[in-house]
């Protein structure tokens, strides 16, 4: 541990020049920028239909709706709310839900809405709370596009205890949805929730916590002035019964302190302690591996992400033997540049496939470079305890090049010698 310290320490020259004892001046608008810079790598765009995004120039009278878009974006607890840019948080009292405990939750001053406006001067940008589900659904009735922002808050301390919007905006958003069919989803989650509304909505965008710039970020993505190329970390279950378990672990372990006391009472006893061992029928097989050995097909699979432009992988060629290393084209035949990230799985037999290699890729309307991947050989190898090290089994293996785990735009075969290896 002192050693991976030490190292960051010293790559990042901190022990050669150290920080001075007198203050510096903080450059407040080269850290908004890579608050915001960040923030727009990181945004999904998980649907596009019909193009919805990014917002027609002829739209002139877009709606948004919930979220407190008006104010700004969700934060986590604790140490995210550390800020260098933008006014001060504004905190919102909870009024339902398990987090309801906390009180309140804190957003960035970071406005969707006023961003927005910023970037649409030509436009009528509203906004309307979403507390009444009519009066939202009458508001987009008369908007040319309908922008929904919907919230669920975690913490470190706070997780969430399902995978459905809290508060009711499941209903909301299907409300909006059934007044105007061109409605965007502005998710703002910790992690993946249920959509039972995805069919009725064009568009959906993932901006997870985004930070003290994430409403211009936001904007950004929607208008178009960035491409996104953000790409999913976890996979979106399409139901809650395809994840390992239906239900986050421990809750239906432990007690609460209430119980435990009760029960203590009425046996006369010390209060109990909760213990519960925990199992992982999954094995090695976790998160986008599970829904591969189990044939899940997911809302939103692990790797997946969106782009106003459009990519081709071409032209895979593949070298086996002691290492595998794999080389393709990745070709932008759209009209707008951006980034792509090809990912390079890899599966023996009939076991799942495995994340061995990616890379982001930017390219020019019309661009195509040449890109290799080489397995990386701990992930190709299966765990051998007796022997304390890593074994690569000699065989034939599937190499499969795609934007997302479960879907191949290149495969090949490919031969690998057998080989041990330690950490």
């Amino acid at each position: 541990m002192v050693t991976r310290i030490l190292t960051g320490m010293i790559e990042n020259g901190l022990l050669d020049h150290p920080m001075p004892d007198t203050p510096q001046r903080i450059d407040y608008a080269a850290h908004a920028d890579v608050a915001q810079r960040t923030a727009e790598a990181g945004i999904v765009l998980l649907k596009n239909a019909h193009d919805i995004l990014p917002l027609a120039k002829t739209a002139r009278r877009v709606v948004l709706i919930g979220g407190h878009a008006d104010v700004g974006v969700l934060s986590g607890g604790g140490s995210s709310q550390v800020r260098s840019v933008g006014g001060v948080p504004v905190e919102i009292p909870l009024t339902s839900g398990a987090a309801a405990s906390f009180a309140r939750i804190t957003y960035h001053a970071s406005s969707p809405l006023d961003a927005l406006r910023a970037l649409m001067p030509g436009a009528q940008v509203r906004f309307v709370d979403g507390s009444d589900p009519a009066a939202a659904a009458a508001a987009a009735r008369d908007a040319d596009v309908a922008i929904v922002f919907a919230t669920q808050w975690q913490t470190e301390a706070q997780d969430a205890e399902t995978l459905v919007l809290p508060d009711r905006q499941d209903a909301l958003i299907d409300s909006v949805a059934a007044a105007n069919p061109r409605t965007v989803v502005v998710l703002e989650t910790g992690g993946p929730v249920l959509m039972p509304w995805i069919d009725r909505v064009q568009g959906v965008v993932e901006a997870w916590y985004p930070g003290q710039r994430g409403g211009q970020a936001i904007a950004a993505i929607l208008v178009g002035s960035v491409n996104p190329s953000g790409r999913l970390p976890i996979t979106f279950p399409r139901s809650a019964v395809q994840a390992v378990r239906p239900k986050p672990v421990g809750l239906d372990h432990f007690k609460t302190a209430a119980e435990r006391d009760a029960s203590a009472n009425t046996a006369g006893n010390a209060p109990e302690v909760s213990s519960f061992a925990v199992e992982y029928p999954e094995g090695s097989d976790v998160g986008y591996r599970w829904y591969a050995s189990k044939r899940l097909t997911p809302l939103f699979a692990f790797g997946h992400g969106l782009s106003y432009s459009k990519f081709n992988f071409e032209r895979l060629t593949v070298t086996g033997g002691a290492a595998l290393t794999t080389s393709f084209e990745v070709v932008n035949r759209g009209r707008r540049a951006g980034a792509v990230v090809p990912q390079l799985y890899v599966a023996r037999d009939v076991s799942a496939p495995r994340l061995t290699g990616f890379k982001r890729v930017f390219l020019r309307p019309g661009e195509r470079k040449r890109i290799t991947l080489i397995a990386e050989p701990r992930v190709l190898a299966d765990w051998e305890e007796a022997n304390h090290g890593w074994h690569i089994l000699k065989g034939t293996y599937a190499v499969i090049v795609s934007n997302e785990a479960g879907s191949g735009a290149l495969v090949a075969k490919a031969s690998l010698s057998d080989r041990r290896f330690t950490p």
